[in-house]
Parts: C-alpha cells; structure tokens; sequence
C-alpha cells in the first residue's frame, strides 16, 4: 500500500469511547493496527489471533489464506511506508488481556496511479467468552469505523505523490442474518449498496470464486479439483456495498472506476485468474458499470453515492432487511 515518498507520521487507533454505545463498550477494549506494529514477533503473535477470529467465522478460509501471506502483505505497508504499493491494512480489537474480540481487513489493488481499497473482513471473535449482541455491534462499529479512517489516511498521504484512491468497496449478503448488523452500522458510516441505484432490473451479484479451501498438506496454492470445479459451477450471490470515501481524483467517472475494481479485485482473488473475462464476478461488475451514466455530473462518485443512499432502505427492504 502506498503512502509516498515522504513518510507521515503515524496516528495511533482511535479509541474514543464515543465510538461505542452506552453500557456496550468491553471492558479494557482497545484498537490495535497491525500494518502500524513494528515487532514482526509481535504482529505474528496478532495475526495468529485474526485467522482464529476467521476460523470461526469462515471455517477453511484461514486454510486459504495464509498468516504468513498476509504478514508478507503487512510488512509492505503501514501508513507510514515509503513504498507506494501497500497491500493490507488490519485493524483489531482487543479486550483487556489482549484476546482479540474482533478485526477488519482491507486489501487495496492498483490501476495505474489510481488504488482501489476492499474491505475484505469484518468479523467478531465467537466462543468461551461469550458477548453480547450490543458488545459484538459495539466492536463491528469501532473496527468499520477505523479501517475507514485507515483508508482516508492512506488517501491523503498517497495524493501527495498523485497516487489517487479513488474508492472503497465491500461485499455482503442481506440474506445472512450475520451481516445484518455489518449492514446496518455500515449504512449509518455511509456504506450503501449499489443495487440501490436502480439503473438495472437485477441485484449486483458478487461470486465467492476465492479457493475456500487449501488441500491438506500439499503445496501452497494446491486444491482440490472437485472443489474447483464445484466454485465455478456455484458462486455466493452477494451485494457490492460502497463506502464514504470521496475519491482523491473526483474528474473519473464512476463506472470507470468500479471496472478497475473489478479488474483488481478478481486478479487477486478469482479461481478463473488471469482470464478475467471467465469470472462470473467480473461479468456482472463490468456489466453494472455499462448501465452507470458514463459521463457528466450523474456520472460522479458523489451523485453515484448519494443516489444509492436514497434508495437504500427501500432496497434491503426487499430482502427482509430494515436499516431503521
């Protein structure tokens, strides 16, 4: 992840208590960046921690992506690195002990001098210390809230060196009862869905086309053809959400800038990599950009968001979903 040639002093994690509701807030709770944490000793010992909270959540995904992958990833960024290409932001939050109770990642993908960032997880520690619903949004809104911060940080540095952020991006389910409230504190930050626009007839799908799980013991990158070809027959029907982060570069068109998502996205993730074209995924992205206004003012970031903010409640409504 990039942050320029001159580096910027780095901010430590918010912990305002005002990012939690009152009474819900765990006790001791604490922020920690792992792409800010110096000590490599230290930041395996942190990541351990996220890939348990993955575990949980997304079974053989920890399998797949490796804790030594994404420390490869974490030492090539931070927001105060030098190198323009930072690959990972982590953001955690860790109880009185220093148990993680939570974390949320963002990969961020070049196009050029332009970045996208994709907000990967969101997840909340499951198990013998047992929360609260109210403590577990509590911890989904100070991890939401600070990878955002991350991202408009590393916005800001990069605009220095006209390296441009341009957008950030999540997916979710509105049929999955555990991204309701991802959901709903994501919508109150300015997260909005995008099938909310309106400009098609069709939900925006996404496909979980990333290899869910690694053969046991065998070479990293190894899977098992039978799952394979089970991913592409079958991909998890999502929506594409869109964060509040007004790009660095506002003269690009919209459309233009969700066809380089996409194109980032799914180099890094899809089974179907490098023939992008055979991605399920990036069919329907490329698609919904063509339906976009192309140019004028519609065709901006901030009329894109806003009109996707106004239809959203109507729009998870339809799936069951109130934003209220």
């Amino acid at each position: 992840m990039g942050c320029g040639a001159t580096k910027a002093a780095v901010k430590p994690a918010a912990t305002d208590t005002t990012m939690f509701p009152a009474g819900a807030k765990p006790a001791g709770a604490t922020v920690i960046r792992l792409h800010d944490v110096q000590s490599l000793e230290k930041r395996k010992l942190l990541m351990a921690q996220v890939h348990d909270v993955i575990r949980q959540n997304y079974g053989s995904y920890a399998d797949s992506e490796s804790a030594v992958q994404w420390l490869n990833n974490l030492a090539k960024s931070g927001l105060d690195s030098a190198d323009p290409l930072c690959k990972l932001l982590v953001t955690m939050v860790v109880d009185a002990s220093g148990g993680a109770l939570g974390f949320s990642s963002a990969e961020v993908f070049p196009a050029g001098d332009r970045r996208y960032v994709y907000n990967a997880y969101t997840c909340v520690r499951h198990g013998a210390a047992a929360s609260t619903d109210e403590e577990d949004e509590a911890v989904i809104r100070i991890l939401k809230q600070d990878i955002a911060l991350c991202a408009k940080e590393l916005r800001d540095v990069l605009a220095r060196d006209n390296v441009h952020v341009q957008a950030s991006f999540q997916d979710h389910m509105l049929y999955q009862p555990s991204h309701v409230p991802k959901i709903r504190v994501g919508f109150s930050l300015g997260q909005v869905p995008l099938g909310a626009l309106g400009f098609t007839n069709y939900q925006l799908p996404i496909y979980s086309c990333e290899v869910a799980s690694a053969v046991a013991g065998a070479a990293p990158g190894t899977v098992d053809p039978e799952l394979l070809a089970s991913k592409k027959l079958s991909g998890t029907r999502a929506d594409l959400f869109l964060a509040d982060l007004a790009p660095s570069d506002p003269r690009t068109p919209f459309s233009q800038m969700l066809r380089e998502f996409a194109a980032g996205y799914v180099g890094a993730h899809s089974v179907y990599s490098p023939v992008m074209t055979d991605d399920p995924a990036f069919r329907a992205m490329v698609a919904f950009a063509d339906s976009l206004p192309q140019e004028g003012d519609d065709a901006m970031y901030d009329k894109i968001h806003a009109r996707a903010k106004l239809g959203a409640r109507q729009y998870c409504a339809q799936s069951g979903l109130s934003l209220v």
